[in-house]
């Protein structure tokens, strides 16, 4: 008779998700390999769907917007991790033309902004 293995189980807590979508019609195989190895390097992996995602808002005068996004999801531990996922986004976002990045963070949700601060030498 063979030996008879008892299995438990552990977990592993991998933080909050960080959840976001860029323009699929922007988004260049460069761009998209760098927001992978950006999430890679950062916090450790990243997973994207092969599937686009329908994204529909409206903006501040009731016009209503339409595009085929890609999504992006990461998890990681501490809030002292957020700042550089913002600032990340930032600059994407004002390197695809987009006004803004939708991003679910843990619990809340938001937009993401590029501001101009002025020019680096």
């Amino acid at each position: 008779m063979g030996l008879l293995v008892r299995i438990t189980w552990r977990t592993e807590d991998l933080g909050r998700p960080a959840v976001f979508l860029l323009s699929a019609d922007k988004l260049s195989d460069g761009v998209k390999e760098r927001v992978l190895a950006f999430l890679r390097s950062e916090y450790s992996g990243a997973s994207h769907p092969q599937a686009k995602v329908i994204g529909e808002w409206m903006d501040e005068r009731g016009n209503i917007h339409r595009d085929q996004m890609w999504e992006f999801e990461a998890s990681f531990l501490g809030k002292e991790r957020i700042p550089r996922l913002y600032q990340f986004l930032a600059e994407i976002s004002y390197e695809l033309g987009e006004r803004c990045i939708y991003l679910k963070l843990g619990q809340y949700t938001r937009l993401v902004y590029p501001v101009e601060s002025g020019v680096d030498d």
